[in-house]
């Protein structure tokens, strides 16, 4: 829903204000809370609108027929409906997927309580049982204790601030004293506080921590840890949330600003990183604050326009619509994407929310643990060639170019030797000791010519060959080695076009023929070598390859007389298979297989050339083909045919081998269309009609010296034109003949006949 929410309107229908949600709250002594199972899925949406919410997958396109968490408008839509669900019920408060039941006493707050749960039945709406709480003497409810004492802001809006640790630098100081000023206005007597510690920040001053340190320290924290300073929330103000990530943790400040441009905190929030989490690159880091953050005042940033402050540069493009993020950070960004925020960049020493990171203790829970079971089955579908994933992970631990590429990542460092790829910087990431670029591998140096022989070693083309890379491996200049392999190939040399054109001269084949067979859907190809091609032998072929691959709708080949044979007539007719003839003298009406015959003679040469075994080499051409994107569909025939990448020696990530054949289709009726345009113009082509009983003349296709005609003086009777293929019946006999349309002139009329006496 990214691109959707950008044309999704808004319900417009405001969030309650807090204040005068808890107001109606005072003087409750018992207190429920109702939990709605996948709140937003009790939503039904309008068959209209499903269309927006269409995604895809590998079983093919689906979309949603409830309302889900992706859409931005959601939040208000839902306060909306479950505000005209509980409309004229007392004692019932409802705050977006929140609603707490209180009363006066307990036959109130039972009464209130069945009357709302009978609503609920009345609707169809689910509760989720473990979830609920029934008749507590003590709730919290939007960072606030609710209970017989009255109301109070919780803990655990200053938690983090409780848990500062004391500084170790001075670095460390600073932060903490940028954030007691910020927050200086609650505080009196602030200056004189904090003069001990700031006579550690002077020049020439070593840093050391000492009781005199330590007392001011706890004593301007349990002052902050007073919760009486923080404010309440209005939805008619902005709201403000800056984040930080350091390498030990993440911290947060939600503020609001008046419309005087006043500004007042409303929570802090810090988090510790686990091992695991660590390990990420900055940029990562950063952006799991971010994430973090939105989640943890969730409450708060439903349904409004907030800012989003970071001291990170990158971060501003990879929260927009036009970024592509590594996998990791991908995931990330479509959990906010029904939030509705601006991405805001401010240096990191105006960063509030720094100290909060760095100083703040607490127990490192995982955020998002099914993005790291999601990069590790990436890493596990790494299938072992001849280069494995682990010999990948052992020479990248010894490369220095990748270590200070790490090194770079994490702390922003980039040497002359790493500036190649930080270009590419928000597209890396580590998976366990790899560095990813989405998900292909970052190859090594030492590892690189090897890969690059590999990738070569079917003899594929320029095009071709990066096109193979391109789909597992990167490297800085990839393309352009890519391209001296092949130019520097005494195989591929040999057999490339003549400098001057020169006649053809055909390579006989070695005492065999070849059963070419296309996929003209996914242009996979089999490839079946024959002795002999009597029609017994062909349909056993065919036979034994449709068994494989299912039969076919409809079989298109040539003239040749295995395949106008009763025997192959037959066997099709048994399975049901529409066999359509090119027309005789006209290969191009069966390009595909044409095209891969040209391919097929190529690497024929070069075994010949190579004196090596042409079957094996035959073999591994089909693979290669097989396993390349191709030029028209964009898409390797192994992902059309099978739904995956076949396997070969490259090492490689399948993370997205799955494709969608409505998408494919597209393309290759585009690339089809641009290519016939092209074609037609410059071959100046128009299309014909001819009507039956038109006389025509028919092309020579064997000329028999210099002289002879174009045309053949045999004239003949159109029967039917079907496209460009025409059926003709001889004058001079009852021979019948199908020819293409270019081959086929018009004899115009006669308007008067004259005689020589």
């Amino acid at each position: 829903m990214r691109r959707a929410n950008r044309a999704v309107l808004r319900e417009k229908h405001p969030l309650p204000v807090i204040d005068e949600l808890l107001s109606s709250i005072r003087g409750a002594v018992l207190f429920s809370k109702l939990d709605i199972k996948e709140a937003y899925h009790q939503i039904e949406i309008l068959e209209k609108s499903r269309e927006i919410t269409t995604f895809i997958t590998k079983f093919g396109l689906f979309r949603y027929k409830r309302l889900m968490f992706g859409v931005s408008s959601a939040s208000e839509l839902f306060q909306k409906v479950m505000e005209t669900v509980v409309a004229g019920l007392d004692g019932i408060v409802v705050y977006l997927d929140d609603i707490v039941v209180s009363g006066r006493s307990k036959a109130e707050h039972d009464r209130c309580l069945q009357a709302l749960l009978d609503r609920f039945k009345s609707f169809d709406i689910l509760l989720n049982l473990e979830k609920c709480r029934f008749s507590v003497k003590k709730l919290e409810f939007l960072g606030h204790e609710l209970s017989i004492n009255g109301i109070r802001p919780t803990d655990s809006r200053i938690q983090a601030v409780q848990q500062f640790r004391s500084p170790m630098s001075v670095a460390e100081l600073r932060s903490f004293l940028g954030l007691i000023t910020y927050v200086g206005r609650f505080l009196p007597n602030l200056a004189s506080k904090t003069d001990t510690l700031r006579n550690l920040l002077r020049e020439g001053v070593s840093f050391i921590w000492k009781e005199e340190h330590q007392t001011a320290f706890e004593a301007i924290k349990s002052e902050i840890a007073n919760v009486g300073f923080l404010g309440y929330l209005d939805p008619k103000d902005t709201s403000i949330l800056v984040t930080d990530a350091s390498p030990t943790g993440l911290g947060a400040v939600l503020l609001q600003e008046n419309q005087k441009r006043e500004k007042r905190i409303i929570a802090f929030a810090s988090k510790s990183l686990t091992d695991l989490e660590k390990k990420y690159f900055q940029t990562e880091r950063e952006a799991l604050a971010l994430v973090w953050a939105i989640e943890k005042f969730r409450l708060y940033l439903l349904g409004t326009n907030f800012k989003l402050i970071t001291d990170c540069k990158p971060l501003d493009f990879l929260f927009c619509h036009r970024s592509k993020p590594c996998p990791r950070i991908e995931r990330w960004v479509l959990r906010v994407q029904a939030y509705r925020f601006q991405v805001i960049y401010q240096p990191g020493a105006t960063n509030i929310a720094d100290v909060l990171s760095r100083l703040s203790i607490s127990t490192p829970e995982p955020f998002d643990e099914d993005s790291e079971v999601f990069i590790r089955s990436l890493v596990a579908a790494v299938i072992p060639k001849a280069v494995t994933v682990c010999e990948v992970e052992e020479e990248t631990a010894k490369d220095d170019i990748l270590k200070n590429l790490s090194i770079a990542l994490e702390q922003g460092n980039w040497l002359e030797c790493v500036k190649p790829f930080k270009a590419f910087e928000s597209e890396l990431y580590r998976a366990g000791n790899l560095i990813m670029r989405g998900d292909r591998l970052v190859i090594p140096s030492v590892l690189q010519s090897k890969i690059l022989e590999l990738a070569h070693e079917s003899h594929p083309g320029i095009v071709s060959m990066k096109k193979r890379l391109r789909q597992k491996v990167w490297w800085p200049g990839i393309d352009k080695q890519a391209e001296t392999i092949v130019k520097h190939c005494k195989s591929c040399t040999i057999v490339s076009a003549l400098e001057a054109p020169e006649p053809i001269r055909s390579t006989k084949m070695p005492g065999h023929n070849l059963l070419v067979i296309v996929d003209y859907f996914s242009r996979f190809i089999e490839v079946i070598v024959m002795k002999q091609i009597t029609a017994t032998l062909t349909v056993r072929a065919f036979h034994e390859t449709f068994c494989r691959f299912g039969m076919p709708e409809t079989l298109k080949t040539d003239n040749g007389p295995q395949f106008i044979s009763e025997e192959f007539r037959s066997f099709c007719e048994q399975f049901g298979i529409e066999v359509r003839k090119s027309t005789p003298y006209w290969p191009q009406a069966n390009g595909e297989v044409e095209r891969m015959n040209g391919m097929i003679k190529k690497h024929l040469k070069i075994s010949q050339a190579e004196d090596t075994d042409w079957k094996w080499d035959l073999r591994m051409c089909v693979l290669m083909y097989n396993s390349t994107p191709h030029s028209t569909t964009g898409v390797a025939p192994s992902v059309l045919m099978f739904g995956r990448i076949m396997k070969d020696k490259l090492p490689a990530f399948q993370g997205n081998n799955n494709m969608v054949s409505e998408e494919v289709r597209d393309r290759d009726k585009e690339q089809k269309l641009k290519s016939t345009g092209n074609s037609d113009r410059r071959r100046r082509a128009k299309s014909r009609q001819l009507k039956p009983g038109d006389t025509v003349v028919v092309k020579r296709m064997v000329r028999d010296s210099k002289l002879a005609s174009n045309y053949s003086p045999e004239e003949f009777i159109v029967i039917e034109q079907k496209g460009s293929d025409v059926k003709l019946l001889s004058k001079e006999s009852d021979r019948i003949i199908h020819r293409n349309l270019a081959h086929i002139k018009l004899i115009g009329m006669k308007i008067f006949q004259t005689k020589l006496f």
